[in-house]
């Protein structure tokens, strides 16, 4: 009697357990930080004591992954000044400095690669060789779906959330073209990402460009044109921007242009109103840029997103120290290319 009694109660914790693992609505709050923007200058093995604060900081706070959004060494050697070498020392120094204590927290570390890590440019190939062999020896545990190009791009799940990394290393089109852009299609439409409680894809470069254009153009060169135009909606309408608002991404995060901005892009076309949520990454390096409109560089720090049981999004930004960014000091809305466009900040 006693038995069948152990084995109901047995029946019963599986079954609930079960109901939990596939019932998304059971799913505990999430809580990922973004890091980007790292390095120094060309060269370099030290890092700013931004870094270290900014990693003491996020540490706190306890995240259940942490996703790097490139550019963690002083790379993209274009004339050879340094011997290949010197960037082993550079990513010896990354784990030193960062990679090691986020680790120590028993925390993951999920990595983009960036213009200064693994530029896609043919002359810095040795570059990415040595991104390559470094997270080759350094992989994250986590739940990989898909990790055939791995570290360049692969896909992952941690507790019932999808996310892509992206190899966007180059501005004007993502890297690999037609063929990351279909796997990128493909896993976003498969039914582990469509079930998922929230989908979160990220990457380096991003779509549009928000810095001040009189500070970063000139002679249509600058950060400010360094995005990717190929990639937007209304001018590939097979570019990633639509996949990702076909396939309903929850969230897409790029780094490169130096400056927090948590917002939502909104195309009022023709045929109806869709919306892109897009958060642009502050550095935690060196380098801290300024905003369309502001009079003062954004704040070196790093993004909190919170995921709540239902996969709905909050993004919030944190200086190097850990103190909340407001966001009322950041622009309401920003002016970007494209007749049907509207880019306005994230609580707007």
């Amino acid at each position: 009697m006693a038995r069948k009694k152990t084995l109901g109660i047995e029946v019963l914790v599986f079954s609930v357990f079960g109901f939990i693992l596939t019932n998304p609505s059971w799913a505990r709050p999430l809580k990922i930080i973004a890091v980007s923007d790292i390095n120094g200058s060309l060269g370099s093995l030290d890092y700013p004591s931004t870094v270290v604060r900014g990693v003491q900081s996020f540490i706190l706070e306890k995240p259940d992954v942490v996703i790097g959004v490139g550019d963690y060494v002083a790379g993209e050697d274009v004339s050879h000044k340094y011997p290949l070498s010197r960037f082993s020392e550079m990513w010896n120094a990354f784990k030193v400095y960062f990679l090691d204590p986020i680790l120590q927290s028993q925390t993951e570390f999920a990595p983009s690669p960036g213009n200064h890590d693994a530029s896609g440019y043919p002359k810095l190939q040795r570059e990415r060789d040595v991104y390559v062999d470094f997270w080759s020896r350094n992989v994250p545990r986590i739940e990989f779906i898909d990790s055939r190009n791995y570290p360049y791009y692969y896909s992952f799940k941690v507790d019932n959330v999808f996310f892509i990394s992206m190899d966007d290393v180059t501005p004007f089109q993502i890297h690999h073209g037609d063929e990351q852009r279909q796997w990128i299609r493909e896993q976003l439409s498969s039914s582990i990402a469509q079930t998922a409680r929230a989908r979160i894809v990220y990457g380096h470069i991003p779509l549009y460009p928000l810095l001040e254009k009189s500070k970063y153009a000139s002679k249509g060169r600058g950060k400010y044109y360094e995005v990717l135009n190929r990639e937007q909606w209304e001018v590939n309408p097979d570019g990633l921007e639509k996949i990702f608002i076909n396939q309903k991404v929850s969230l897409v995060v790029f780094g490169h242009s130096h400056a927090f901005f948590p917002g939502r892009v909104v195309h009022d076309r023709p045929d109806g109103q869709y919306q892109l949520k897009i958060l642009s990454m502050p550095c935690l390096g060196s380098g801290s840029r300024y905003l369309s409109g502001q009079n003062a560089r954004s704040q070196t720090g790093f993004a909190l997103i919170d995921i709540d049981d239902d996969g709905n999004i909050e993004v919030n930004g944190y200086n190097h120290n850990g103190n909340l960014v407001n966001k009322s000091g950041l622009p309401q809305r920003i002016i970007v290319p494209g007749k049907y466009n509207r880019y306005y900040r994230d609580d707007i």
